[in-house]
């Protein structure tokens, strides 16, 4: 029995040699081609229902969950402040949280709210169990159609969403300042002397102007249904009069910002740091080869990240072989994150930029890697790394954009909200699939541009400046001027 058992392993043992000697022959193959897909683009006559007065909700139903999501998408931005009333925008949203006893019917409903105010829109969220889908709607109702607005704006709203002791979001708050300028609307801050040139009556004016049923738009998910709760909608938020809603002319902005360092010392063990430039407005013509060339370059990287800080960061949909994050992080270890971002602005143009963090010896590196790949971008890219991108964005990120009842009737209603129809999702397929490498190559030469770049960075600035990295000694005036902020 033991020579049977011996001669048994002895044969295993000669068969696994034999196959160690002929190694499985692997060929590239000549052309990869994503397959068909077999997502369906949502149609959105699905979910859209018309409340009455030009207001569009789109509705998902979610049996699964014992929760209610409720988003108003505003038409009233930093954009519609007069000059001298910078701010103005986001007090009339800062008034929907100082509604008489809001804390406690929070708590009551275990409901939490979420109010934002961008360059392109104010966002109201409001999320509870369905089981108060009756208290919510209501209290929905009240937080949209009648606010507080009989207080003067709080000081607070002039507090810049950063502070010493978590240093990460001051990069995002100075790098629009810088390439809009402090006199265009998207640039400029809101200061102590603004919010005091704002009256009651300036809140009730602009209320009036912006919230009214045909400059919202709506997305609604959870466990509901669909025709009670656009029943609810109608009762809670009607009568609501449509109105002309005239927004003011958005400048383009004008200045020349020149390719500098503008950095901020502050005493943490690494840097935060974004790179950018003004980016486009629109996101048609070209848009399609622009995302192939971003996720290539930067592909939204590991990291989730919004140029705005007050808004929720952005789902990751990005992917560990794009060029900064194999570079920087890949082959270096320099750093955790880097990440590079197209968004496309609607009334004023979005900022092209990429963002990283490391070590005081890493940051020097990681500005030359982010400068040499952003011009490498438009000289050379593959037909293999257009086909990998082609495949991941039209049968991945771009289905993630309806992963879920929310993230549907969200973007949905974010897509009919900003572009006013819903031509961009679906064609979106056929157009990414359409891009050759010479229009990838074409559009990132067009839309990345190397000699615009603007640098901001917080951190500790001497072991910045005078730490050398064993593989690289930055000098950073190779990049540009570098301008030193007081805290």
């Amino acid at each position: 029995m033991r020579a049977l058992n011996f001669a048994i392993v002895l044969l295993f043992a000669t068969r696994f040699a034999e196959a160690q000697r002929d190694p499985i022959v692997f060929r590239e193959p000549d052309v990869i081609e994503p397959g068909p897909s077999r997502f369906t683009v949502p149609d959105p006559g699905d979910y859209r229902v018309e409340l009455g007065e030009g207001l569009i909700a789109f509705v998902a139903e979610d049996p699964e969950t014992s929760t209610v999501e409720l988003t108003a998408l505003i038409g009233a931005s930093r954009l519609d402040d007069p000059p001298d009333e910078a701010g103005l925008a986001a007090a009339v949203a800062d008034a929907m949280r100082r509604i008489p006893k809001l804390d406690e019917r929070l708590y009551d409903m275990a409901a939490r709210v979420s109010i934002a105010t961008d360059n392109e829109h104010t966002r109201l969220t409001l999320s509870f169990l369905n089981e108060d889908i009756a208290e919510g709607i209501a209290l929905f109702a009240t937080l949209l159609r009648k606010p507080n607005l009989s207080q003067q704006p709080s000081h607070s709203l002039a507090k810049p969403p950063w502070n010493p002791d978590d240093p990460r979001h001051r990069p995002e708050y100075e790098l629009p300042r810088i390439l809009y300028g402090d006199r265009h609307p998207a640039g400029r801050a809101t200061t102590l002397e603004s919010l005091d040139a704002i009256t009651t009556d300036d809140l009730r004016s602009f209320h009036s102007r912006y919230y009214v049923p045909n400059n919202v738009v709506l997305a609604v998910s959870g466990g509901i249904h669909r025709a009670a709760t656009a029943e609810a909608l109608r009762r809670a938020l009607f009568p609501w009069k449509r109105a002309t809603v005239r927004h003011p002319e958005t400048p383009e902005p004008t200045k020349a910002v020149p390719r500098r360092i503008h950095a901020w010392s502050v005493d943490r063990l690494q840097g935060w740091m974004l790179v950018g430039h003004l980016g486009r407005k629109g996101r048609r013509e070209e848009h399609a080869a622009l995302e192939i060339a971003n996720y290539i370059l930067g592909g939204n990287g590991a990291i989730w990240k919004r140029v705005h800080p007050e808004l929720a960061p952005a789902r990751a949909q990005g992917h560990f072989d794009a060029r900064l994050f194999v570079e920087s992080r890949g082959k270096r270890g320099l750093s955790n994150d880097i990440s590079s971002y197209v968004p496309a602005g609607f009334r004023v143009r979005g900022l092209t930029y990429a963002v990283t963090s490391g070590r005081p010896e890493s940051i020097g590196y990681l500005l030359k890697i982010v400068d040499a790949e952003w011009r490498k971008i438009g000289e050379d890219v593959s037909e293999l790394d257009v086909e990998i991108a082609k495949g991941a964005l039209t049968t991945g990120a771009f289905q993630m954009r309806y992963a879920g009842a929310h993230a549907t009737a969200l973007s949905l209603a974010e897509e009919l909200f900003f572009e006013g129809d819903h031509a961009w999702s679906q064609d979106y397929v056929d157009r990414v699939r359409a891009v050759t490498k010479a229009d990838v190559l074409a559009a990132a030469r067009k839309y990345f541009r190397p000699e615009d770049l603007v640098a901001v960075l917080v951190g500790p600035l001497d072991a910045i400046r005078n730490s050398e990295h064993p593989l690289y000694k930055a000098n950073h005036e190779d990049f540009g001027e570098v301008i030193v902020h007081p805290w």
